[in-house]
């Protein structure tokens, strides 16, 4: 849950496989740093206030940033004047694409020959390390937006105006929210591993090993692929509301899912009047566009029904699909399909969300939405 918990867990890995002594952690960004110098184990036989100072030194930062040995006996920065450490190995930390750090693992004999599958586990660790970075960033702002909100005291606002003000305000501010949960949890993610990839395709280039790197380029491409998709889906949501009658809207995205996807979508039974608020038809949409990309990404289905019906002064809409399907226990836990995020913004317009499905029987998702009749053709 903290930047610096998370760093911890890499040292405590780290030394657990390398069968070091100790762990010290270095942050190289001298303005503005919310990481500082600290350390875990047997560090060498300094002073605990000195061994700090040393570590906070603008000197070991620079000299340990452009390092290129990271391999290194008594000549290393870290080591000088030191008593009962032979060794250190260093392991550089990277955030947002840039190394803002190193661990420096220390040992009390001369550090173990590093091997290539050791190499392997250490550059993995190093990229989760990144993404839980990342993750770690986008919920501090998550929680910084909410806390603004509820900052805001609506009671206390006395001229009608600045209420509805306000409270447009919180809507836009939620809506943030959730929009920025939706790309990260999508986009951001599927960016930052073709990003390591990349680098890792590099290294095999650099070694000769064309049939690996041409493996990973393929599978790149088709992650590309899907979050190209992702990031028109993004642009889509970011409109407030559809810009056309909402049941030509839905007939629209039947039609570019279908020649994008290459997978059939039937439309029926659409008696969706324009005159709906443009903020039901702004969640209905993202509801609409979440469902379908769900189906893209995990369902394998052949064909997709979109329906949308009156019941008993309730608008019924249906993305239904043949595809496998999943158990209530994967509905459950399946938050990261994007269930929990079209669970919200039905809430948000009093519907009902509702999932049917079994395994191998394909799956359905439906909102119920209460309309009143002047709203209906």
């Amino acid at each position: 849950n903290d930047k610096e918990a998370i760093i911890r867990s890499a040292m405590n890995v780290g030394c657990d496989l390398l069968d070091a002594s100790g762990c010290s952690f270095i942050p190289f960004d001298e303005w503005g740093q919310s990481f500082r110098c600290f350390t875990s184990g047997q560090i060498p036989q300094t002073s605990t206030q000195v061994w700090e100072a040393r570590l906070s030194e603008p000197v070991s930062r620079q000299t340990c940033k452009i390092c290129e040995v990271r391999q290194a006996g008594r000549e290393c920065i870290l080591l000088r004047e030191t008593v009962g450490a032979e060794k250190v190995f260093c392991v550089g930390l990277r955030s947002n694409g840039r190394e803002f750090g190193a661990l420096n693992f220390y040992f009390d004999k001369a550090a173990p020959e590093i091997e290539e599958d050791i190499h392997r586990f250490l550059s993995e660790m190093v990229r989760l390390v990144d993404l839980a970075l990342i993750a770690n960033q986008t919920r501090a702002v998550e929680r910084q937006i909410l806390k603004d909100i509820q900052l805001i005291d609506l009671d206390a606002i006395e001229f009608p105006d600045m209420r509805v003000a306000q409270i447009k305000y919180q809507a836009i501010i939620g809506e943030r929210v959730r929009l920025a949960r939706e790309i990260h949890d999508g986009l951001a993610q599927t960016l930052a591993f073709l990003k390591m990839e990349a680098s890792r395709v590099k290294n095999i280039l650099g070694k000769g090993e064309y049939e690996t790197a041409a493996g990973i380029l393929d599978a790149c491409h088709r992650i590309l692929s899907d979050a190209y998709l992702d990031a028109r889906q993004a642009i889509d949501n970011l409109r407030s509301a559809p810009e056309v009658c909402f049941a030509e809207w839905l007939k629209k995205a039947a039609i570019d899912f279908e020649q994008t996807v290459g997978i059939p979508v039937f439309v029926s039974d659409l008696e969706i009047s324009s005159e709906l608020p443009a903020n039901v038809q702004a969640q209905i949409s993202r509801i609409v566009q979440e469902a379908l990309t769900n189906i893209r990404k995990h369902a394998d289905a052949r064909h997709v029904i979109l329906k949308a019906v009156m019941e008993a002064e309730k608008l019924v809409i249906e993305v239904k699909d043949d595809g496998r399907g999943f158990s209530p226990e994967e509905a459950f836990a399946a938050n990261r399909y994007g269930l929990r995020g079209m669970r919200e913004r039905a809430e948000l317009i009093g519907a009902e969300f509702i999932v049917f499905s079994r395994p191998g029987k394909g799956a359905a998702v439906g909102l119920k939405i209460p309309v009143r009749k002047d709203e209906i053709k």
